[in-house]
Order: C-alpha cells, then sequence, then structure tokens
C-alpha cells in the first residue's frame, strides 16, 4: 500500500524531510575526520553540530527511522505497532548508549567544560525556555555554584 498515493506533494517533502536528515547525520559524522569508529576514544568534539547537541548523529538516526517507519502505521494497525515497539526500542537502546558515553566522558574536564556549554546553550535546553519549563541560569547564581 502506497500512502502518498495520490499525494505527490506529500510525498516529496516527506522524503526530503528524510534527505535533509540524513545529510545532517553525514555533516555530524564528518566532525570524526578519520576516527569513524565506535570502538575507539575519537577525542571531544565541540564544534559544528555538536553545537547544537551532544548527540547529532543518535538524534537524526532516531529521528529518520520514525520518518520512514511513520507510513506503515496508515496501512495495517499490528504492522504499526510493530513498528512503534521496534523504533521505541531502538530510541531507548541509543538512549542508554548516549548516557554511558557521557559517564565515560565527564571524567574529562574538556567534557565537563562542554556539558556546562551544553545546559546553557544546547538546542534543548533552549526549547525548554522557549517552553517555559526552564529559565536562563543568573551568572551570578552559576559563579556561586561553582
Amino acid at each position: 500500500v502506497d500512502v502518498f498515493e495520490g499525494y505527490p506533494l506529500v510525498a516529496q517533502i516527506w522524503g526530503s524531510l528524510i534527505l535533509g536528515i540524513y545529510f545532517v547525520y553525514l555533516y555530524a559524522v564528518s566532525h570524526y575526520g578519520l576516527r569513524t569508529s565506535n570502538l575507539t576514544y575519537r577525542g571531544i568534539i565541540t564544534h559544528g553540530m555538536y553545537s547544537v547537541t551532544k548527540h547529532p548523529t543518535y538524534i537524526c538516526k532516531n529521528v529518520n527511522w520514525w520518518l520512514i517507519d511513520i507510513p506503515f502505521l496508515a496501512t495495517h494497525w499490528y504492522l504499526g505497532v510493530k513498528h512503534v515497539i521496534g523504533i521505541l526500542l531502538i530510541n531507548y537502546i541509543y538512549y542508554e548508549r548516549a548516557k554511558a558515553e557521557e559517564r565515560c566522558l565527564r571524567k574529562n574536564p574538556v567534557y565537563q567544560q562542554y556539558i556546562d556549554y551544553m545546559e546553557e546553550h544546547g538546542i534543548f535546553t533552549r526549547l525548554k525556555r522557549f517552553l517555559g519549563l526552564k529559565k536562563k541560569a543568573n551568572k551570578s547564581e552559576h559563579s556561586n555554584n561553582t
């Protein structure tokens, strides 16, 4: 079943969104240079996409899996449920993986500075502020807490 049958513009926009996020993923991966192995220490990357969020590659992968599989939700309910459960499990695995990486990297003072920066300037912090879920830290409070 072609979910986008009769809606070519929606199909083009949907496909472009998937490709766009994939290119953001490739851009984030390009910051690794030749250090692309997950099994080795790649250093701490704080520029490019990593100045926006701590885990741009994980976020892009997970969002793309949702975008690729969402059309299946409209075909058969059991296929939709199967895909949602599968993607939620994958999302959870990547969440735990990100947290494990952060626990290992927190020992590095450069990474701790990066965490502090992201807690103030990261995209999710900015989104929380926009939604009124978090207030901007007062510099005098921050200096008193350190």
